[in-house]
C-alpha cells in the first residue's frame, strides 16, 4: 500500500493479484527495499524463491534474481 502524506486512504503499489510465481503476482513477500535511482522495489518473494523489481506505477515485475518455484 501506498499512502500519501497526511492521507487516510492508500492504494495499492505493488502485488493486489493473489499470490503466486506470476509477474503481477508475489508470494509471502519477505523483505522491500525502495530503489531511489530506478524509482522501484526490490521485493523479496519468499515462497516464489525471487528477488523482484517492481517500477512504481507499473502493473507487473521484473526478476532480479532466483528462479520462481525453485529452491537452491
Amino acid at each position: 500500500m501506498r499512502y500519501l502524506s497526511g492521507a487516510s486512504n492508500g492504494t495499492i503499489a505493488a502485488g493486489g493479484n493473489g499470490f503466486g510465481i506470476t509477474n503481477i503476482q508475489l508470494w509471502k513477500p519477505a523483505g522491500l527495499y525502495f530503489d531511489s535511482f530506478s524509482n522501484s522495489l526490490l521485493i523479496v518473494s519468499s515462497n516464489a524463491q525471487t528477488i523482484v523489481q517492481w517500477p512504481l506505477n507499473a502493473s507487473n515485475w521484473t526478476l532480479v534474481a532466483g528462479c520462481a518455484g525453485t529452491s537452491g
